[in-house]
């Protein structure tokens, strides 16, 4: 941001955040139960640096109620949604456990009926944008898509582009609007 390099103002801004997850829907009729993983996912750790993880949706699992409240653990289930993940977008990014890893990212859901496993053959598949930035906190414009900040500012050039701090408008030409929608953000 353009300032006076002499005055003396800052600004800090810190919180908390709140995470409530969901262990079990319960109907008259059935139960729905959520398993989470938190081994595998090396996104978004804390900003104080401390190794809690977060956690992914792995699978969920829906059970009739009778059979559920009867064996508990034995229980057969009726469908399972499962979940598969990558983390590709946005590489970089500063909260990650492994360095160059990125955002989570959504890859493929199927539905496995019973105990049969047929349903790992024929998935939905998620595609992406090749277009693949690594991660700036910076490079947004106002509506949060990717736009990347001006090479070659400078705060005492006043001749310099303006960053997106200064000047966070959307790009107005299509084709670069497009390219930053696309992108993982």
């Amino acid at each position: 941001m353009r300032s006076d390099p002499l005055d003396d103002k800052a600004s800090f801004i810190e919180g908390e955040k709140e995470v409530w997850l969901l262990h079990s829907i319960v109907s008259r009729t059935h139960v729905a139960c959520f398993y989470y993983d938190t081994e595998s996912r090396t996104d978004n750790r804390s900003s104080e640096g401390n190794s809690t993880r977060a956690r992914k949706l792995d699978k969920i699992v829906l059970y009739a109620l009778s059979d559920w409240l009867g064996n508990s653990n034995a229980a057969e289930p009726i469908k399972t949604v499962r979940f598969e993940y990558t983390q590709d977008l946005c590489p970089d990014i500063s909260n990650s456990f492994a360095p160059g890893s990125g955002k989570l990212t959504l890859k493929k859901v199927w539905f496995e009926y019973g105990r049969s496993k047929k349903g790992q053959e024929t998935p939905y598949i998620f595609s992406y944008s090749p277009f693949n930035p690594p991660y700036d906190y910076k490079d947004i414009d106002r509506w949060g898509a990717y736009r990347p900040n001006p090479q070659g500012l400078s705060c005492t050039n006043h001749a310099s582009p303006l960053s997106n701090d200064e000047f966070p408008y959307a790009a107005q030409d299509k084709s670069l609007a497009d390219e930053g929608a696309s992108a993982g953000v």
